[in-house]
């Protein structure tokens, strides 16, 4: 067995390799991303958070909706969020797309639940003054049950934390 040993000038050091210089450039980027994620208010088991939480009172005097209703309900196979339209325009403004359709995020460890695709288009295109949304949400592994908190983000805005009934 051959025992091969770097030999370099007296008064140079030896150069670490390639890939360790590599691996560590790439453990600096991941904790500055990560830095940046959580000034941003990213949580690990949800997803992006707006920086503060609304009230019920601001989501209706603001945005024209009001929940009615956060339950579980088909015996734990579903989610059903109940919402009032007391203002369309307003309303248009928040839902402006499906990216803005209502997400739950749910429990401590807060676990999504999204609404099928279908029941998103429907509430894009049927805003009317005192109208009601009726959305469903499949409760995959049975994480939500009632008493846990809730809570609903439309986009970039979210509630404050509420209690499943």
């Amino acid at each position: 067995m051959v025992d091969e040993k770097v030999i370099a000038p007296v008064g140079t050091a030896v150069r670490p390799r390639k890939s360790i210089l590599l691996l560590v450039l790439l453990a600096g980027l991941l904790v500055a991303a990560g830095g940046v994620l959580y000034r941003q208010g990213w949580r690990p088991g949800g997803g992006p958070f707006s920086r503060q939480a609304i009230s019920a009172q601001t989501l209706s005097d603001e945005y024209g909706l009001r929940v009615n209703l956060v339950a579980v309900t088909a015996v734990g196979g579903l989610v059903d969020l109940r919402l009032k339209v007391l203002d369309a325009e307003k309303a248009k403004r928040l839902l402006q797309d499906t990216g803005d359709a209502p997400i739950l995020y749910v429990g401590e460890k807060g676990t999504v639940l999204t609404a099928p695709q279908d029941n998103i288009f429907d509430l894009l295109n049927g805003l009317e003054d005192g109208g009601n949304i009726f959305l469903v949400y499949p409760n995959t592994g049975n994480a939500a049950r009632a008493g846990m908190p809730v809570t609903v983000q439309f986009g970039d805005i979210r509630l404050e934390p509420s209690t499943l009934k």
